[in-house]
């Protein structure tokens, strides 16, 4: 049985680039202050796991200030029922 992970196609820095909306140049200050996941190296080449930048993602969201709040607010307000009482 394989595992599913490795089954993950890595992506290059342009593919990282597009998805977190920052320079090449960034992300490698991200990897080095904040970080970021480090890219996987063979050779000459840099790849990243797509999954890796995904968890990065969410953690910066829920670091956000009042992201609780924000989650707390998305959620459906449960319905007030109505007092007919007075209708009839």
């Amino acid at each position: 049985m394989t595992d599913p992970l490795e089954q993950i196609e890595m992506i290059p820095i342009a593919e990282v680039a597009k998805r977190v909306g920052f320079s090449r140049s960034m992300i490698y200050v991200l990897i080095k202050e904040d970080g970021f996941p480090e890219p996987i190296k063979t050779r000459s080449a840099s790849r990243w796991c797509p999954l890796e930048i995904y968890e990065w993602k969410q953690r910066k969201k829920a670091e956000r200030p009042g992201a609780s709040r924000a989650a707390e607010q998305s959620k459906p307000k449960p319905r007030r029922e109505r007092d007919n009482s007075d209708l009839i």
